[in-house]
C-alpha cells in the first residue's frame, strides 16, 4: 500500500482506496468499496480504480477522495463480488484526524502482506476460483499526518 501527499487543511483528510490482488482474484470488476462517514455514504467499484501495475497474474488500482471530515468516525466496507455471488468482505473504521492521509486496501494473496506504516484490520479466507485455492482478503489501513514519510 502506498500514500498518496495529503493537502494540508484543517477541516479534512484523505483517503486512498486501493485494489490489490494476485491470481485468479486479479480481476478489478471483482471490488466493490464503500465509504460512510456519519450520514455520507459514497459506493465505488473496480471501474473507479486508477490502474497503478497490471499483468495477467497481479491488478494494482486506487482512487483517493479528498474530502474526508476530521474529527469524524469513517468506515471503509469492501466487498468482492463475482456473478452475483459475495467472495469476501471486510472493513476498517477509525477516526479521522485533520491533516491526516489514510488508506485502505483490499489485498489478496496466498501469504500475508509485510511491511511497515500499515496495520491489518481485517483477513478473510477466500473460495476457490478458476482452479487456485488458499487466497485471502485482507483489509490493510494505513495512517500518517501531513509531512510524514513512510
Amino acid at each position: 500500500m502506498s500514500l498518496g501527499t495529503s493537502c494540508k487543511n484543517e477541516d479534512v483528510a484523505t483517503l486512498d482506496i486501493a485494489y490489490e490482488a494476485a491470481g485468479s482474484y486479479a480481476d478489478p470488476s471483482l471490488f466493490r468499496a464503500t465509504f460512510s462517514q456519519e450520514g455520507r455514504r459514497l459506493t465505488f467499484d473496480g471501474s473507479d480504480l486508477h490502474v497503478r501495475s497490471r499483468t495477467a497474474a497481479w491488478f494494482a488500482g486506487s482512487f483517493t477522495l479528498r474530502t474526508v471530515d476530521a474529527n469524524r468516525d469513517a468506515t471503509v466496507d469492501v466487498v468482492l463480488v463475482s456473478n452475483g455471488d459475495t467472495l469476501g468482505a471486510g472493513s476498517a473504521s477509525w477516526r479521522a484526524q485533520k491533516d491526516w492521509t489514510y488508506g485502505v486496501s483490499a489485498y489478496v494473496a496466498p501469504t500475508r502482506p509485510q511491511g511497515h506504516c500499515f496495520e491489518i484490520r481485517d483477513a478473510k479466507p477466500l473460495p476457490s476460483r478458476n482452479g487456485s485455492s488458499g487466497d485471502s482478503l485482507f483489509v490493510v489501513f494505513a495512517g500518517l499526518p501531513y509531512g510524514a514519510i513512510c
